[in-house]
Formats: C-alpha cells, structure tokens, sequence
C-alpha cells in the first residue's frame, strides 16, 4: 500500500472515532506527496553516506 493510501486509511478511522474534522483529498494527498519526497531525499544521503563510508574504508 502506498504511503497516501496508509495516511488515508489512518485518516479514516481517525474519522470514524472523533467529532467531524476534515481534510480536503489534495491536501491528504499534498501531505503524502511531501512524505514520500522527503523519504527519497533520506534514501539519497543515506545511500551517498554509505558510499563515502565504504570508500574511506578503502582508503586504510
């Protein structure tokens, strides 16, 4: 399942248990669009981290 289908699933049953607060579906959808952009930008340092570690290592 997607992150936007979790963050709307969450979002439902939160729904179903608390008085009536709405979120528009383009802004659910803007906050998983940020998540998922910020998660590839993780991905990217930690993958360029792991490389710079392994060629340090190299290095010794």
């Amino acid at each position: 399942m997607t992150t936007f289908g979790w963050i709307t699933t969450i979002y439902l049953k939160k729904k179903d248990t608390e008085t009536p607060t709405s979120i528009r579906g383009d802004v659910a959808e803007a906050m998983a669009n940020k998540i998922i952009f910020e998660a590839k930008q993780h991905r990217q340092i930690r993958k360029k981290d792991e490389y710079l570690l392994i060629d340090s290592n190299e290095e010794e």
